[in-house]
């Protein structure tokens, strides 16, 4: 068997390195089948790259192994492999079977494809989280996708698995492996990385029309995928290509992923936008992106989109729920910034005020801080610069002010009045008003240049403004801004009222239309409050319905004036979702939708 090195340099150097070292073997006892490859051929070791060959006790530049120096021509430079997959010289056989439809494993041959370099990570491989660059600690994770193979028995094509997705974990060479490596290292001094074995585990799609159904129903235990994990590897570097020898394990596998690498265009002058709508996930590249690799030309983008619940390592304090998925982001990019859009739609996860990104970079689960909320089923991570494992979590937060309704008339003086009514309100600030004459908010003009004091109090309060400065006959428009004591703020409206000769000669019209109003609060939790407006007396009808058309309740009124009138409904016992309800009279009707959130 061939013996491990663990770097490749820049071609044209042609140098043969050999190390005299076994790695260990890993077994999988749940491996349907087993295969012995040797000689599958890696070759342009031009990807990203890894570390220099400098250090004490070699003709070193900067005696750095972790900074890329090309002082005086230095091409002492590691970098990744962009191919690997068999050769002429490649031959494989099957080692070991567990199938009911294998009498023999001599029966059983495999056709093993090219795979392509999609993404490249280096990283701490013994103190995740940790620096990449600490001696005896580097090394790097790449993703190999595209590939495919097809199981033969008795020379008959019965599996087809392509799509095959790889992660390979490199710890780099120690002191030892690296004195071994070439006479020009016997004298180099330090760890690079700790030297530990290479691991590397793939999953892949099986063809539901070109496989044998017999063999689908033996492997396709999780929507019709096969995981794929190497062990036993070793090689061999001889100039720009390697040689590798490993076992390879087949067997059904444990969870459900959905992957597809794509393409980062360079050199835009503008955003570049990456939409992967099978994978629930979106990138706007800045036009910074730089290409990976030696000639900075690599742009591969992959995500597998992973269909169980996150890795078990610990999350942050306040995370009390993860999605059921998470995705797996590498890239053989150089640099870049980007923002990630997450689209959660029917996943009906939580509040969208308690979603929180998080993000595993080796270690443990932390909340990426640089977020914002897009819309009821969108959340964006902002400023990413580099990738790894992303989900989203929740945290049970008490809202700082639960409103009960908002509403805006006019008085008796031809003045609007406004009033509002909170559940509940903790560690809040105050109120401020905005006024406009249409419905543009960031237009609008701050009647409350020092804030409404809040009561702030459990069992809520009601509120009520008089904007005495409107002189002019219109219709106006107000907003309630809840300011919290943190700094951050909650905007209500708006609510519009209709003015009147400011000198009283005409009657107000303090209703003008009959109108199904907002509801509020909305998202809510236990309690909600329907508003609606009457411009005369008449018979009113509230129902409402959930998202199968199904009538919850309905109540009926009949009101013997015009005004402003609200109906609360409680929904302690509903399950969470989007609600309708609708408001029908002898001469208009209207609905619209509220969303439940427990």
């Amino acid at each position: 068997m061939k013996k491990p090195m663990f770097f490749c340099f820049q071609p044209g150097l042609l140098l043969l390195f050999v190390i005299f070292l076994m790695l260990p073997v890993v077994s999988n006892a749940q491996a349907l089948l087993t295969f012995h490859f040797d000689d599958i051929k890696s070759w342009d070791p031009t990807g990203p790259w890894g570390f220099d060959a400098d250090a004490p006790g070699f003709v070193t530049d900067d005696s750095n192994c972790f900074t890329y120096c090309n002082t005086f021509g230095y091409t002492w430079h590691n970098y990744a492999y962009k191919f690997f997959g068999p050769d002429a010289v490649t031959v494989s056989s099957c080692e070991f079977e567990n199938m009911a439809l294998v009498a023999d494993p001599d029966d059983v041959t495999i056709d093993f494809q090219q795979y392509n370099l999609s993404g490249h990570d280096k990283f701490n491989t013994v103190v995740g989280g940790a620096p990449w660059n600490i001696a005896g600690q580097a090394g790097d994770r790449r993703t190999y996708s595209d590939g495919a193979c097809i199981i033969y028995h008795l020379g008959v094509a019965k599996l087809y698995v392509d799509n095959i997705t790889f992660d390979v974990t490199t710890p780099y060479p120690d002191q030892i492996q690296m004195r071994a490596s070439h006479p020009l290292f016997v004298n180099w001094i330090g760890d690079v990385g700790s030297g530990d074995a290479i691991t590397a585990t793939g999953w892949g799609d099986i063809d539901m029309v070109l496989s044998d159904p017999q063999w689908i129903a033996a492997f396709a235990q999780v929507n019709n995928q096969v995981k794929i994990a190497m062990s036993s590897v070793s090689y061999v570097i001889q100039g720009s290509v390697g040689w590798y020898d490993f076992d390879l394990d087949v067997m059904p596998a444990p969870l459900q992923q959905v992957n597809a690498p794509a393409v980062v265009p360079l050199g835009q002058p503008n955003i570049q936008v990456v939409a992967m709508v099978d994978q629930d996930i979106e990138f706007a590249f800045d036009p910074n992106v730089v290409g990976g690799g030696a000639a900075g030309d690599m742009n591969v983008l992959n995500v597998k989109k992973i269909l169980v619940p996150p890795l078990a390592k610990a999350f942050p304090p306040g995370i009390t729920e993860t999605l059921a998925q998470y995705w797996d982001i590498s890239s053989t990019l150089g640099s870049f910034t980007c923002d990630i859009i997450f689209d959660l739609t029917g996943l009906k996860f939580s509040n969208t005020a308690d979603w929180r990104i998080l993000r595993c970079d080796h270690a443990d689960w932390e909340i990426y801080a640089n977020s914002e909320i897009v819309d009821a089923n969108h959340i964006k991570a902002l400023n990413v610069t580099d990738f790894s494992e992303w989900t989203i979590g929740t945290v049970e937060t008490t809202l700082p002010v639960e409103l009960s309704s908002f509403t805006a008339t006019v008085d008796a003086e031809n003045m609007a009045v406004l009033n509002w009514i909170t559940q509940s309100e903790t560690e809040l600030a105050g109120y401020r008003i905005y006024r406009n004459t249409n419905e543009t908010q960031n237009q609008s003009v701050c009647l409350t240049t020092q804030a409404i004091q809040a009561v702030n109090t459990s069992t809520g309060a009601s509120y009520s403004f008089v904007d005495e400065d409107v002189e002019i006959m219109g219709t106006y428009y107000y907003w309630l801004e809840a300011l919290e004591l943190s700094g951050s703020s909650q905007l209500y409206g708006p609510v519009k009222v209709t003015i009147n000769d400011p000198d009283g000669n005409d009657t107000p019209e303090i209703i003008q239309t009959t109108e199904l109003l907002d509801a509020y609060p909305n998202p809510f939790k236990h309690s909600n409050v329907i508003h609606y407006t009457l411009k005369e007396p008449t018979q009113v009808q509230i129902e409402i319905f959930n998202a199968k058309g199904q009538l919850i309740k309905k109540a009926s009124y009949n009101h013997t004036k015009a005004g402003h009138y609200k109906m609360t409904w409680n929904a302690l016992e509903l399950p969470e979702g989007i609600y309708l309800y609708r408001m029908t009279t002898n001469e208009y009707t209207a609905s619209k939708k509220i969303i439940l959130m427990k």
